[in-house]
């Protein structure tokens, strides 16, 4: 065995030892930052609204209003239709077409 393939398997050695003690001691029950969220802050990120409808806030709006905020808000991760963008569509195109999520939706 050579010099580099001993120090190769020295150094993977090592490696797996620190690995092996780093797991032993586990994790610790709270890492000490931040708090646990209210249902009050996880209220106002819960924002999902489904095809149907559900899920709206109360309120009125227009389509040209809805159209402005879609475009301000939306857009850039649901792409500026619905579909294309880095995240999950927001459009079908037919009853019998489904989201990608669509069996994992509230009821």
């Amino acid at each position: 065995m050579n010099q580099t393939s001993k120090l190769s398997l020295y150094l993977l050695s090592l490696t797996c030892f620190c690995q092996v003690i780093a797991q032993a001691e586990g994790q610790p029950e709270t890492f000490a930052i931040g708090r646990t969220a209210t249902a009050e802050e996880i209220a106002a990120w819960d924002i999902d609204i489904r095809p149907d409808g559900k899920g709206l806030p109360p309120g009125s709006g227009t389509v040209a209003g809805g159209e402005a905020l879609y475009i301000a808000q939306c857009a850039v991760c649901h792409g500026k239709s619905g579909v294309g963008g880095p995240n999950d569509r927001l459009v079908v195109h037919s009853a019998a077409e489904s989201f990608p999520d669509a069996n994992n939706v509230d009821t």
